[in-house]
């Protein structure tokens, strides 16, 4: 009899431990399916958040011929000042054959101001107050730097706080968009 009792507290304790260690196994799996989730959204608006800023730059550009170099230039911009769509046609005329002369007519079609323009693009719900700020660290901006490649004026707006482990280790390259090393406007996850 003392033999059945050890062998069903044994296998009791046994069970019992199992148990715990299954919960701790499935726990952990979870977490991490959590954390790839979490990682991934936040990838995802912060990818969003840089096409977003890249537009601002974009249109900054065309209006003053230069890219903001702060978030100040960026933010007085987008406050105060609109973008133009204009139409512009070519007027050809035949003078003597072989013989052409032309002119151009530009025509304004629609002024809306920078924040209307962009801001009402963007699906992440961004504002001017939150625009230039990481959605995983509401304290930290995006880094901005101009610079020149061949003569041309080129800009880089990247992640100032990856969110990625393998980015925070180097191992993959922290999003920005646009480069210093090359002209290009596009987001280095864009190749």
């Amino acid at each position: 009899m003392k033999l059945k009792h050890i062998i069903i507290i044994i296998s009791v304790v046994l069970g019992t431990i199992a148990c715990f260690w299954g919960y701790k196994l499935y726990e952990s799996i979870g977490s991490r399916v959590q954390e790839i989730k979490y990682i991934e959204e936040t990838e995802e608006k912060i990818k969003t958040q840089l096409v977003l800023l890249k537009d601002l730059q974009t249109a900054y550009r065309n209006e003053k011929k230069h890219y903001a170099e702060n978030w100040g230039n960026l933010s007085k911009f987008i406050q105060s000042d609109s973008i133009y769509t204009i139409d512009k046609h070519e007027h050809i005329i035949n003078l003597y054959p072989g013989k052409d002369s032309s002119y151009y007519t530009y025509d304004t079609i629609h002024i809306t101001s920078v924040k209307d323009s962009i801001f009402n693009k963007n699906t992440l719900k961004l504002n001017i107050k939150n625009y230039t700020k990481l959605p995983h660290k509401a304290n930290m901006n995006y880094k901005i730097t101009l610079g020149r490649v061949d003569g041309v004026a080129v800009f880089e707006i990247k992640n100032t706080k990856p969110v990625h482990p393998k980015r925070e280790l180097g191992i993959y390259d922290t999003l920005r968009i646009g480069s210093l090393r090359r002209v290009t406007e596009e987001g280095n996850w864009e190749k």
